[in-house]
């Protein structure tokens, strides 16, 4: 009998069951390698596809940064070309940044560029009344006495409508209301207002009994500006270019982010935030709006003698708390002068004096330094000799980057000072009577959004309107209300054809145009902006929010004081209903600026 434990004994014993074993073996291999395989084609296949990024080489990075150090590259297109070269291979744009910003003290930045209706007539252009709107007129007429004629939205940089119409020789400013036109014209030695509606119908003609007509004269021509001038309007300046037919827009500051404080005297301060102004003066500390001057607050913080004064001022980085320091001399041989201070709670309004000697030790220094170096050590800021602003990397501070002369952009006063605020932000400039603020995050961001500007498109892309069958439906369609204040409403049915309009402004970019326009000091159109992006929250959740402390100060500086309010109380209503996510001062200041007195 076979013993069947006997380890002699073969366990595949016949040809069929060798077979079966190798079938096996083969069927597990490939159950393992098919999966493998799968896997490495998958790899290669999106590799070919998407190829690892490499490292430029050495020779085309230093012929990049050659162009940029050796003098070569100094206007702004060329320092644009050269930025989408460093980006293209990865280099950092820190430098071509600060380069493309401060190109803006020699050429004044482009804001606006409107090309005509056609390129094959000749055209004259118009601004409205509130600059928001632009008309194009054409210079040829044609067998019936009639002109093409259209009428572009400066705000949506769209065309409203462009027709041909029986256009007057001689007429005012164009106004415009709601899209609706309103021309006023003389004809015949007779006054006439022409109606405009949004399609660019005329609705009517009227007979005026004016006895005055003004035509509007054209500004005096910039110096260093090409062109036919237009017109300005928000401080913008418009020219009509003769080569091209189009209309542009230049910006009126001369340095984006660079703007005027005030007067300066030892009790002057500013918040940390760069949001908020105090001055301590004759027994009084008033609160102000650092970009506006709107007068937010008055304390009289204590009795105002002759032989008391300022020796200095010290506020939090939100503006809640200030604190004053005071010497008042008494009379005797020698004069004694007793240190003392008060201490000004901003929120609250209460003012407490202190004379003890403790509170002296946080007294600012009155030195004074003509560098500053940024919070994260990469930049370091200075005033030369000759009162140019000169930039400099920190590791190289010896060779800067950057020199404006400070006389260019406007400023003529000897700079004695720079600084920091605490939250690093803003760059405090002062002489011996003026202060200015340079907002140097700005400075570092500008070259970035030029950038995006220019490769972003004005309109949604028609895949961004792919919704789910389930929420197609104009009653499923639900958006968050800013007039109900969190409640939900429905659509309406304008605004939801509006949103589902192919040439309708993206809100992306109007909110980067926004940024632009309050870069370079364009407050009516920033503001302009701002409340298309407000009109728009109402149905697109695609829009970006937007800060209502920031739109309420640009319909300020646009003249604008009662959008301003309505903007301040709207926000107040929803954010007090929310104040553990709201800090506090921004309540202040928007509660400062409604109830603020009209100069």
């Amino acid at each position: 009998m076979q013993n069947k434990h006997d380890p002699d004994t073969p366990v595949v014993s016949t040809p069929v069951a060798k077979r079966t074993l190798i079938n096996t073996i083969l069927l597990a291999s490939a159950v393992f390698l098919i999966p493998v395989l799968i896997g490495l084609l998958f790899v290669m296949v999106s590799h070919r596809l998407s190829p690892r990024p490499v490292a430029p080489d050495a020779d085309s990075c230093a012929q990049l940064t050659n162009q940029l150090h050796d003098g070569s590259v100094t206007q702004a297109t060329q320092l644009a070309s050269l930025r989408r070269e460093f980006r293209g291979t990865g280099l950092a744009t820190d430098d071509v940044d600060i380069k493309l910003w401060a190109t803006r003290a020699q050429e004044p930045e482009t804001l606006f560029s409107v090309a005509p209706p056609t390129p094959e007539k000749r055209w004259n252009w118009h601004l409205s009344q509130d600059g928001l709107f632009a008309l194009a007129v054409s210079v040829q007429i044609d067998h019936l006495d009639q002109r093409d004629v259209g009428l572009f939205d400066l705000i949506r940089e769209e065309w409203v409508w462009t027709k041909t119409l029986p256009w007057p020789e001689t007429h005012e400013t164009p106004h415009v209301f709601g899209r609706n036109l309103i021309l006023r014209y003389v004809k015949n030695a007779a006054f006439f207002a022409l109606e405009i509606d949004p399609s660019g119908t005329i609705v009517s003609i009227d007979r005026l009994r004016a006895k005055t007509f003004e035509i509007p004269a054209p500004p005096p021509a910039f110096p260093n500006i090409a062109g036919q001038p237009v017109g300005i309007r928000h401080g913008v300046y418009f020219a009509a270019d003769p080569q091209t037919g189009k209309l542009n827009g230049y910006a009126p500051t001369l340095l984006p982010g660079l703007h005027d404080v005030g007067p300066y005297h030892i009790g002057t301060v500013l918040s940390g935030n760069g949001l908020l102004l105090f001055r301590a003066f004759n027994g009084r500390v008033t609160v102000s709006d650092t970009l506006t001057g709107t007068l937010l607050q008055t304390f009289d913080a204590w009795p105002h003698t002759t032989n008391t004064v300022v020796t200095g001022a010290l506020a939090t980085g939100d503006g809640s708390g200030l604190t004053v320091f005071l010497q008042t001399e008494f009379d005797g041989t020698p004069p004694v002068r007793r240190e003392w201070s008060v201490a000004i709670d901003v929120y609250a309004g209460t003012v407490k004096r202190s004379f003890n000697a403790d509170a002296l030790f946080a007294k600012p220094s009155t030195a004074e330094t003509r560098s500053a170096m940024t919070p994260d050590g990469r930049w370091v800021l200075a005033v030369d000799t000759a009162n140019a602003l000169t930039i400099s990397p920190a590791e190289t501070s010896d060779r800067p980057s950057v020199s404006i002369p400070l006389d260019k952009v406007g400023i003529s006063d000897t700079i004695r000072h720079i600084a920091f605020l605490e939250q690093g932000r803003y760059l405090q400039m002062r002489s011996d009577t003026h202060m200015w603020l340079l907002d140097f995050k700005q400075a570092r961001t500008y070259g970035g959004l030029t950038a995006r500007i220019a490769t972003s498109s004005r309109t949604i892309p028609p895949e961004a309107y792919q919704v789910p069958p389930a929420r197609s439906e104009p009653d499923a369609m639900l958006a968050v209300s800013e007039k109900g204040y969190g409640e939900q409403a429905p659509f309406d049915p304008d605004d939801l054809a509006h949103s589902f309009d192919a040439d309708a402004t993206a809100p992306s970019y109007l909110a980067l145009r926004a940024e632009f326009c309050i870069a370079n000091q364009a407050w009516g159109y920033a503001a302009g902006m701002l409340e298309e992006m407000a009109r728009l929250q109402e149905y697109d959740v695609r829009a970006p929010r937007i800060n209502p402390l920031l739109a309420s100060r640009c319909q300020i500086m646009a003249g604008r004081p009662n959008q301003a309010r309505t903007i301040c109380s709207e926000a107040l209503q929803s954010l007090i209903r929310r104040p553990d996510t709201t800090p506090r001062m921004i309540l202040y200041h928007l509660q400062g600026l409604l109830f603020a007195q009209p100069e």
